[in-house]
């Protein structure tokens, strides 16, 4: 699951030291969470802050190889299920910190919308300039 958090004209968004892509900040749902509890601890571990999870905006089913330059699972196929929700950070004006989460150098970073790094899945680089209004779903297939 993820989150994608808005403020400004900003989204916040992350990535693995090494890899050249960005996308939203998020992780896995452990047994026994729904996935808006998961997502609250994945923000409490990753940036020490209580977020506020709103709506969710996008169910995104996705198939794709994991490219062989990154940092983990090279060349593994993958079929993920996201749930992403809209969700808010009580400071969103700074930049947080890069933190460390099981051996990855994860980074943090706000982006202008109209100055978007590459990011991941691609159809959000369009899709957060008008958020749905109702859940969507999408399927990215990327596979060769």
């Amino acid at each position: 699951m993820s989150g994608a958090a808005l403020h400004a004209g900003r989204v916040l968004l992350h990535t693995v030291d090494g890899l050249e892509y960005w996308g939203l900040p998020g992780g896995r749902v452990e047994f026994g969470e729904t996935a808006d509890q998961a997502l609250l601890r994945e923000m409490q571990e990753e940036l020490g802050t209580a977020v506020r999870v709103r709506d969710l905006l996008w169910v995104v089913e996705q198939f794709f190889t994991v490219g062989p330059g990154e940092p983990v699972h090279a060349g593994r196929e993958v079929h993920e299920l996201n749930l992403i929700f809209r969700m808010e950070l009580p400071e969103p004006q700074q930049d947080p910190a890069t933190v460390l989460d099981g051996g990855l150098t994860l980074i943090f970073q706000w982006f202008p919308l109209s100055q978007l790094p590459p990011v991941r899945p691609t159809f959000l680089v369009s899709s957060l300039l008008k958020l749905p209004d109702s859940p969507e779903y999408v399927v990215i297939d990327e596979r060769p």
